[in-house]
């Protein structure tokens, strides 16, 4: 049983981790602004359009765990979406600080 709360301590930070990388364009908004040359609102709205998905995507994600991929497949698969992601998001920030 001990490797219960292991198990835990794991998917909750595969939470954290999601969070922090889904809120990570927000700690970035200055240099979106002088990058893109964006204005606020502007920035607000790329922000929106980047938001919005994830409140209907949370239930997707909860049938496919749930029904299709089962709790450890489906943790290790979305931890590496997001892995993924964050890869891409970093090299696309890496690629533009070197032009």
């Amino acid at each position: 049983a001990p490797h219960r709360f292991l198990v835990l301590v794991l998917i909750c930070m595969l939470s954290f981790g999601s969070y922090f990388c889904f809120d990570n364009p927000a700690a970035l908004a200055q240099e979106f602004k002088n990058d893109l040359g964006l204005e606020g609102s502007s920035f607000m709205l790329l922000y929106s359009l980047y938001s919005w998905p994830n409140v209907f995507l949370c239930f997707l994600g909860g049938y496919l765990i749930d029904r299709v991929f089962g709790i450890r497949f489906g943790a290790f698969l979305f931890g590496l979406v997001v892995t993924v992601g964050k890869l891409v998001f970093a090299l696309g920030a890496y690629k533009d600080s070197k032009a």
